[in-house]
This record gives structure tokens, sequence and C-alpha cells, in this order.
């Protein structure tokens, strides 16, 4: 799911060539999308469930914060070997999320709170499926043939959001027309995880250091140079859009849009857009500069997240267009000021992916208990709570202002670049 990730799992391009790299890459991609489907459900089913928003945004947050952060050492201890075990694990862990209907349905009959505790523990284990997959399944992915890097991640990366965007739409119909039984689509699963067993063969690196809490404390230690600026830039953009995603089926449906654009239709659009233009959008940054780049896409992702939030219903064919666009300008912002923070820190590349990828996720994480207590406060509603939360990305775009250019880093690198 992130590209990012890529570099974090595996600095070396040569220490996860496989031996059999199509099954491999193929199998890899087969759990991608599994564990994305699967893993992405807690929004629509928060809202299936009718559970508290603020109890359900504190469920989220916990969660997200407690593993996201731990994706820098598990890239680490991914390159030191054992990269098929995290694989496997992760995807099986992910697919936990299939066991969150049951609950739903039968909350009332468990009681509120063993039922609210089992649904914490159950969506701790997809966040940490999820944590153990992504750094080294991105990186055993960019690497399965040799001289097909960037091809081969874009793919990797593609499937993720296509498993990501129907998971809402899958989960959804699957809780209402088997009374709340999701755990009959762990089935399909299973030969899923059987070909990602029998294809999955990356070749481990057998030299194992113990450097890892040395590497994520100089990961950490980046944040003491000018780099916090451009991890705020990236907490920012992700709390607002991690608190988007939580709320828009209840916004959705608030406006009066149809019931399938509430039940992950419009979720899925919009993730779509990042999709269509996340390589037209990386191309031109590549050629107009990754800040300006940034600084624009923060700009134009303002005024549609606003547009999105505050405007009444649209006709349906107006409103598709607009998700895509939405969905798009705002998807695309989190990749470009990953890619900007290992052009600053070219020779540290790994440690700023797990900087700017794991550990700004899990910095994010408030969003969603934020967006969701106020939202079930009487006096400010959903739309006023995404208004508020709004105010993230105008304060990314004012953080623009203070991003160093590439030689301020100079003395904390071997070879400065320009951006």
């Amino acid at each position: 799911m992130t590209l990012a990730q890529t570099d974090l799992a595996n600095p070396h391009a040569s220490v996860s060539i496989t031996d059999r790299p199509v099954r491999t890459f193929v199998a890899i991609m087969l759990a991608h999308v599994l564990i994305d489907c699967y893993g992405g459900v807690w929004p629509i089913f928060k809202k299936l469930a009718e559970l508290d928003l603020a109890w359900a945004g504190l469920i989220s947050t916990v969660a997200t914060m407690t593993t996201m952060s731990l994706q820098p050492l598990i890239g680490i201890w991914a390159d030191q070997g054992r990269r098929r075990f995290y694989i496997l694990l992760g995807t099986t862990m992910g697919c936990a999320g299939m066991l969150l209907g049951p609950l739903g349905v039968y909350q009332h009959a468990l009681g509120v709170v063993p039922a609210y505790a089992m649904m914490f523990c159950l969506l701790l284990i997809v966040r940490l499926g999820q944590t153990l997959f992504h750094p080294p399944a991105a990186g055993v992915a960019g690497n399965a043939i040799e001289g097909k890097r960037s091809m081969l991640v874009a793919i990797f990366v593609s499937g993720g959001m296509i498993g990501f965007a129907s998971s809402q739409s899958l989960f959804s119909i699957a809780y209402e027309r088997l009374d709340g039984h999701t755990f009959w689509l762990l089935l399909p699963a299973i030969p899923l995880l059987l070909i990602t067993y029998a294809w999955c063969r990356p070749l481990e690196n057998q030299t194992r250091t113990r450097r890892s809490w040395g590497d994520v404390a100089e990961a950490l230690g980046l944040l003491k140079t000018r780099m916090v600026v451009l991890y705020l830039i990236l907490v920012m953009i992700s709390g607002q859009m991690m608190g988007l995603f939580f709320l828009l089926p209840e916004l959705l449906e608030t406006k009066g849009y149809p019931i399938w654009l509430v039940h992950g239709g419009g979720f899925g659009l919009m993730i779509g857009g990042g999709v269509l233009l996340m390589v037209p959008v990386g191309h031109l940054a590549d050629r107009i500069g990754r800040r300006r780049m940034l600084a624009a896409t923060l700009a134009l992702s303002i005024v549609s997240y606003y547009l999105v939030v505050c405007l009444p219903a649209m006709p349906i064919g107006i409103f598709v267009v607009f998700c895509l666009v939405t969905g798009g300008i705002i998807g695309t912002a989190n990749p470009l000021g990953v890619a900007l923070g290992q052009s600053l820190l070219p020779h540290k590349a790994s440690l700023v992916s797990g900087l700017l990828m794991g550990l700004a996720w899990s910095g994010a994480g408030p969003a969603q208990w934020t967006v969701g207590y106020l939202a079930s406060r009487p006096d400010v509603g959903i739309e006023r709570a995404l208004m508020f939360l709004g105010i993230a990305g105008v304060v990314a775009l004012l953080l623009c202002v203070l991003l160093p250019k590439a030689s301020h880093f100079s003395k904390y690198d071997e070879t400065p670049c320009s951006n």
C-alpha cells in the first residue's frame, strides 16, 4: 500500500531477489489485495453496527498509534531475515477484520464493555498484521524481478489500493445479506493464503546484525533536524485523510446520497482517484519540484476538502467525478511528502520512510477520536467536526513555508542533493 516502504524494507536491491520471481510477485500482489480489503472495514463497520462515534474513534486511534509506530522496527527486522514469515503472519492477521461482523450483531447480548473490548482486540490484531506485512512485502515486490523495480512497485501499490477501495462495499454487502456473519468471507481468503504460502519464496538475508534499536534511534534523531517540519506536515495530511474517511459514511448519509455511495461507493471512488492521479502528479513533481508540487497539492486539497464537507447533495454523475478528483488531490499529498523526504536525505531513505510513513500515521491517529467525539456531540455534529479537522490542512500548507532546501541537510547526509 505504501510506495515509500520499498526502501524501508529493502535498501539493497540484491537482498530480496528470489529464484521464483513471477510466482513470488503474484503471491505478494494477491496478499496485498487481500490484507487491504479485509483490513479496511472499520469505518463502515462502526456505522453498520451503530457504534458510538467517540468510542469507535478512540478504539481506532489507539490501535493505529500502537501498531503503526512499529513499522520502522519491523522493516529493519525484516531486512535481517524472515521476510516470508512476516508476510504470511501479517496477511493472516489482517483477515481478522471479517470477524467484526458478529460482534456488531450480538454486541447488546455480550454487553457494551465486553463487546467494545473484543472489537478493540480484533482491530489491534488487524492493524498489527498490516504493520507486519507492508515493509517486507513492499521490499520483496520491488526486487522480485531485477531491473523492474518501478513497474513492480507501481503494480504492488495499485493492488493494495484496489483492495482498500473495495473493502467497505464488500463488507457492507456481506453484513446485510449474511445477517452480520461476515466471517463467511474468510472462506475465499483461504485459497489466497495457501497460494501465498506456496508461492512466496523470497531469498532471505543470512547476515544478521544487532543494530535494530540503534537504527530506530537514528530515525527518531532526524526529528532534531529540520526534517521535523516535513514530519509535522505528513502528520497533518494523514490526520485529515483518516478523519475524513472515518466519518465519510455518516457524512454522505446526512447529505442524502444513495445507499451504495454511503456503504463504500464514495470511499472507493476517492481511493480510485488517488490511483488515477498518483503517477501524473509524481511525474509533474519531478519536473517542477517536489516542494512546489506539495504546496500546490495542499492548497487544492483544502478547497476540495471543504467542498466535499460543506456542499449539499449534487447530481450523482457530478458527484462521482467530484469524488475522483477530490480523492486524487488529497491522496497524492502524502506520497509527495515522503518522496521529498527521501530526496532530502537519500542516504537515509530507509529511516526517512519509516519516519514519514509509520510514525506519521501513528501521530495522526488521534484525528479519528477527535472527529468521532466532536461528531457525537449534538451541538457540533458530523459536518462541523470535519470542518474543524480541515484546519489540519491549513496548518500543513503554512508549514510548507518552513520546508528546508536539500543543501540545509548537508551535515546530516553524505551527499546532499537538489529537490
